[in-house]
């Protein structure tokens, strides 16, 4: 799996992000999607039972979109080689 994340000054800091990626796709089309999200918090501690700690994910919406609606940029389908956020490590014995 490709993706590409798209950053902006305009972008709030925590709770959304803007990712395309061929993910959700069978014909390996990539799309854009605005990724939108809450953690819980200190109230949504106190108010359910079932959160155990800050930080848990509460819930989580995507919608595909074709433009940035933080600072209106046209968000382009083809993928620019980008560094991967994670890094794994395999160990042989």
């Amino acid at each position: 799996m490709e993706y590409q994340i798209h950053k902006c000054n305009y972008l709030p800091e925590s709770g959304i992000s803007i990712v395309c990626s061929d993910e959700l796709t069978k014909d390996d089309q990539f799309i854009w999607q605005m990724l939108i999200s809450h953690e819980a918090n200190e109230d949504d501690l106190e108010s359910n039972h079932l959160l155990e700690n800050i930080g848990d994910l509460v819930w989580q919406t995507a919608v595909q979109i074709q433009c940035c609606p933080y600072c209106g940029e046209k968000l382009n389908r083809q993928l620019n080689k980008q560094e991967p956020l994670l890094h794994y490590h395999y160990y042989v014995c």
